[in-house]
């Protein structure tokens, strides 16, 4: 009749998982990579390059591509008209 069997298994099993959880493995950050295969490589630089892009300023766009930031100037438009418009009902 030993009640204590129970929960020192599951006290165990928890701090086991807590130790995992916290240990420093394999994983993000760490010195130890597995290889990795050619395609996998190729999609991750692919990936790289696209949020690279995406997370361009305007300006860096224009250098890089040659695209002209035409949200940018849409948006400089649309502040003037609603500043114009602004002024034109006050006055």
């Amino acid at each position: 009749m030993s009640t204590g069997t129970g929960q020192g298994r599951e006290g165990a099993k928890r701090d086991t998982e807590t130790q995992r959880l916290l240990s420093r493995g394999p994983g993000y950050g760490s010195a130890v990579l597995a290889p990795v295969p050619e395609e996998e490589e190729e999609e991750e630089e692919d990936l790289r390059r696209r949020l690279k892009y995406l997370l361009m300023s305007p300006c860096d766009k224009y250098q890089a591509c040659g695209r002209r930031p035409v949200k940018l100037v849409l948006q400089l438009a649309k502040i003037v008209l609603v500043t114009v418009q602004v002024d034109l009902i006050q006055a």
